[in-house]
C-alpha cells in the first residue's frame, strides 16, 4: 500500500514552482531590510506546511529576538534597515507592497536570514481572515524545507494574532548525500510565497500597526532536479473574480497522486492578492512519470496583472512506501 512521507521539520509538501520566465514586478521590488529592534515574534516554528496557517493569539515571545522600540510607519516601502515599512501616502492597490496600506513589516533581526519579504497581503475572505506573503531569497545559495511565522500587531504593540505557513518555491531538490531525500527549496534570487487563511474574521484590519516575521529552514547539500511543469495556465476573470485552467506534467521519473494546484494571482509589483485551488477528483489516480492533468480552479475573488502556480501531490517511491511532493510555476496571466 502506497503511503506519504513527511521530511525534515516541516511536514514537506515538496514545493516545486517551474518558471516559465515570466517577468514579476517583486522580483525588483523586494526590500533589503534585515529588521531593526522591536518585540519578537511569538514562538518557534511547529512542524508544518502547505498553504493553510494556524493563527494563535498571545504575547510577543523572544524567539531568537530582543523586545525593542515599535517601528515607525513612515518609511518608504522595501528600503532601509527597518524592513518593508508603510508608506506614509496611499498608493493604487497595483502598486501596493503591503495591503492595508500603513501596516510597516519588518524581519525579526536574526531569524530570517536571506529569506526577505517584499510583499503581503492581509484581507477579509468569505470565512475567516487571510495573509499572503511574498519573499525573495536574496543569498546565493538555496534554504530548504522552510516556513513563515508571522505575528500582528495592533497600533499599541499589542500582539494580535500568529500565524505558519510552509514556503511554496520554484523548484525540487535531492540531496547529495546519496540517499535519493528530495527537498523543497528556495534557489539563490528566486521568489517564494506562503498563506495563512483561517485567521479570525474578527480581526480588525484598521487597527494593525505592524508585522514581524521569521523564517526557519535548513542550508543542506542538494543539487536541482526536474520536477513538475504547469503550463498553459488561463486565467479567466468574471463578475466574481477569477478562475484558471491549465495543464499540469508530471516531470520525476516516479508516479505521483493527489495533485494539488494553488495559483496566486499577483499585482503589478508581484504581491499574492489570494489562492486558487484545484485538486484531482481521484486523489488515488497516479499520474504517471512524463503524465499530465489538465486541471481547472475554482474562482478567487481577485483578478491579477500576473501568477504564481504551485502544486502539492503525493510522490510514489515503491522503494521507500512514497514521499509527498509539493511544486509548482510562476507565469503570466493572459
Amino acid at each position: 500500500m502506497l503511503s506519504g512521507r513527511f521530511l525534515s521539520s516541516v511536514a514537506l509538501l515538496l514545493s516545486v514552482a517551474c518558471s516559465n520566465h515570466a517577468t514579476h514586478g517583486g522580483d525588483a521590488a523586494a526590500g533589503k531590510g534585515g529588521g531593526s529592534g522591536m518585540a519578537g515574534a511569538s514562538s518557534g516554528a511547529a512542524n508544518g506546511s502547505g498553504s493553510s496557517g494556524t493563527s494563535a493569539g498571545g504575547s510577543a515571545g523572544s524567539a531568537g529576538g530582543g523586545a525593542g522600540g515599535t517601528p515607525s510607519s513612515g518609511g518608504q516601502a522595501g528600503s532601509g534597515a527597518g524592513g518593508l515599512a508603510g508608506v506614509s501616502g496611499a498608493l493604487s492597490e497595483d502598486d501596493a507592497l503591503v495591503v492595508p496600506q500603513g501596516v510597516s513589516v519588518m524581519g525579526l533581526p536574526g531569524g530570517h536570514g536571506i529569506l526577505e519579504m517584499f510583499a503581503l497581503t492581509i484581507r477579509k475572505g468569505a470565512t475567516n481572515t487571510e495573509m499572503y506573503a511574498a519573499l525573495k531569497n536574496v543569498g546565493d545559495r538555496p534554504v530548504c524545507d522552510g516556513a513563515l511565522t508571522i505575528e500582528l500587531y495592533d497600533k499599541d504593540g499589542m500582539s494580535l494574532v500568529a500565524a505558519i505557513g510552509g514556503l511554496l518555491t520554484d523548484h525540487l531538490y535531492r540531496l547529495t548525500d546519496g540517499s535519493g531525500t528530495l527537498a523543497s527549496c528556495v534557489g539563490g534570487g528566486e521568489v517564494t510565497m506562503a498563506s495563512m487563511t483561517d485567521l479570525s474574521l474578527d480581526l480588525d484590519l484598521d487597527n494593525i500597526g505592524f508585522a514581524v516575521y521569521r523564517n526557519p529552514y535548513f542550508g543542506l547539500e542538494v543539487e536541482q532536479i526536474e520536477g513538475f511543469t504547469v503550463k498553459d495556465v488561463i486565467g479567466t476573470p468574471s463578475g466574481t473574480g477569477t478562475s484558471y485552467t491549465g495543464t499540469l506534467v508530471n516531470g520525476l521519473d516516479a508516479p505521483i497522486t493527489n495533485p494539488t494546484i494553488m495559483i496566486y494571482p499577483v499585482n503589478r509589483v508581484g504581491r499574492p492578492l489570494g489562492m486558487a485551488t484545484a485538486s484531482s477528483v481521484d486523489p488515488a489516480a497516479e499520474l504517471a512519470p512524463g503524465g499530465s492533468w489538465s486541471f481547472t480552479s475554482n474562482v478567487v475573488d481577485a483578478v491579477g496583472v500576473d501568477y504564481h502556480a504551485y502544486v502539492t501531490a503525493s510522490v510514489v517511491n515503491t522503494a521507500e512506501g512514497g514521499q509527498s511532493g509539493q511544486g509548482g510555476q510562476a507565469g503570466a496571466s493572459p
